[in-house]
């Protein structure tokens, strides 16, 4: 399943967003993702790469509990 509508934090829409649905890459990987769009979040950010480390770090970290929960 793919998710677009990648932001780094719950309610952080971009003004005049056209995504009617954002969330963050963690809670798209829990809900079932097995991918996720993210745009532009990375291109506006002052840092690109600090945004794409941190968007890593939420996926690491949802990967890790999905698997934690399966193994319940």
């Amino acid at each position: 399943m793919v998710s677009p509508g990648i932001r780094p934090g719950h309610g952080d829409a971009i003004p005049q967003d056209d995504q009617k649905r954002v969330a963050t890459a963690y809670q798209a990987i829990l809900d079932g993702a097995d991918h996720v769009v993210v745009g532009r979040p990375i291109r506006n950010a002052p840092d690109p790469l600090v945004m794409v480390k941190f968007i890593q770090q939420q996926i690491a970290t949802a990967v890790a509990e999905r698997q934690r929960l399966r193994e319940i």
